[in-house]
């Protein structure tokens, strides 16, 4: 056993070594089974609390983990822990810490240091009941079960270093973690004779022109918009793909000016498809709930099958994401996991 010392000189308490499993942790321990903070809100494989199991994605093939050296905030220190890991606050199924003052909480009780790792794609996923009404619907929730690759399109939505990179001017850090995801589609679709196609938004041309002045004017802060332009201009260092994606010589690539791909004039996208018999895509990327539900959308509408990737989309907070997924699999495509996607190529 080893004493540690909190910042600011406040005892806390007595833990365990990092390096062998609390067996029986504290009462009121953000990492105890039934806490407030559920394995959901804080991935830390390795705890010194053996009730933590890891939520990361065994299908998340080079997700990206980040070491912290500093032991977790308590619950108490509501601001420090909002620093720490801000999406924890926000939660789709919210934890009795949401709304709380510093002063509804708790008392400091004894809290392992570890090396704490956070999230890095989106751990939830389509409520039960949803899936249920769905299922009822139509018959059942998925709707293949098989994809013909002669017929089918990967279609990679804005991954972009405007979006994935660390410190991107509209950073989706959540984006990061499904490069694994994508490589793996990717790999699987050429492998089965499948196109490749990358998506990037492209809103404004060498003379700074941009055509959609509805969505700066009352959408954004002039600010706000400037620097979403700059960034996705054609000769933005911002425009490019992330690094991290396995793209191949014979890969397609396709420019968009709105959220949706397939939306008059946006893109040539539906030409591209439908040039070479495509009827099928799958569509994976960023944001979730806004360019990829737009494009799976529309594209259901003009007469695609849609199989939308659950672990290989991300959205900035886990509400907006898990909104966008039961939106998609009620009327317009096949929510599916990578895993799901490889069978049915495979």
């Amino acid at each position: 056993m080893v004493e540690t010392q909190r910042s600011g000189g406040a005892d806390h308490g007595t833990h365990a070594s990092p390096s062998m499993p609390c067996e029986t942790p504290a009462e009121g321990c953000p990492f105890r089974t039934g806490s407030s903070l559920t394995t959901e809100e804080a991935w830390i494989p390795g705890s010194p609390c053996a009730s933590l199991r890891s939520t990361g994605d065994d299908d998340a093939e080079g997700a990206m983990r980040h070491r912290v050296d500093k032991p977790l905030p308590h619950p108490s220190d509501f601001n420090v822990f909002h620093e720490f890991h801000p999406r924890l606050m926000s939660r789709a199924v919210k934890s009795p810490l949401h709304g709380a003052s510093p002063h509804d909480l708790p008392p400091r009780l004894p809290c392992p240091v570890v090396h704490a790792m956070p999230v890095t794609m989106h751990s939830v996923t389509i409520p039960d009941h949803f899936r249920d009404k769905i299922a009822r619907r139509r018959g059942r929730f998925e709707i293949f079960d098989r994809l013909d690759p002669a017929r089918t399109a990967l279609v990679v939505v804005d991954m972009q270093k405007a979006f994935v990179a660390e410190g991107a001017p509209v950073e989706v850090p959540l984006a990061r973690g499904i490069i694994g995801n994508i490589n793996r589609l990717a790999a699987t679709c050429r492998a089965a004779g499948a196109p490749v196609v990358w998506i990037r938004t492209t809103l404004t041309d060498e003379t700074g022109a941009h055509p959609w002045p509805v969505f700066f004017e009352l959408f954004n802060t002039q600010e706000s918009g400037a620097r979403l332009l700059a960034a996705l201009g054609d000769n933005s260092p911002w425009h490019g793909l992330a690094d991290g994606l396995a793209v191949e010589p014979g890969d397609l690539h396709v420019s968009k000016n709105r959220f949706s791909c397939f939306i008059q004039g946006a893109s040539t996208l539906d030409m591209v498809l439908r040039s070479r018999g495509i009827d099928h895509i799958i569509i994976c990327g960023t944001l979730t709930n806004r360019c990829c539900e737009s494009t799976a959308r529309d594209a259901m509408m003009i007469g695609y099958r849609v199989v939308f990737v659950e672990d290989a989309n991300a959205a900035v907070t886990d509400e907006e994401h898990v909104a966008a997924l039961v939106n998609v699999a009620a009327t317009f495509g096949d929510v599916r996991r990578t895993a799901d996607v490889v069978g049915l190529i495979g």
